[in-house]
């Protein structure tokens, strides 16, 4: 689901899905982890950065995942 902008898409903060229910009331539950987030538009202004940091940790887990 796109936000204002047609370039951004909505996330998960915790684990990067796109695959989500957004409620009347501006929360958001993640269908992947289950988390579930108030105030949907408080954290999609920090999206761009949100992605970044979840890129790097996915990345982090996995190469460190890999050697043990």
């Amino acid at each position: 689901m796109s936000h204002n902008n047609n370039d951004e898409t909505l996330c998960c903060p915790l684990c990067g899905s796109d695959e989500y229910l957004l409620s009347e009331k501006n929360s958001m539950l993640c269908a992947e982890c289950g988390s579930f987030f108030e105030d949907v538009d408080k954290i999609a202004i920090h999206q761009a950065s949100i992605q970044l940091l979840v890129h790097q940790r996915l990345t982090r887990v996995g190469t460190s995942h890999a050697y043990h």
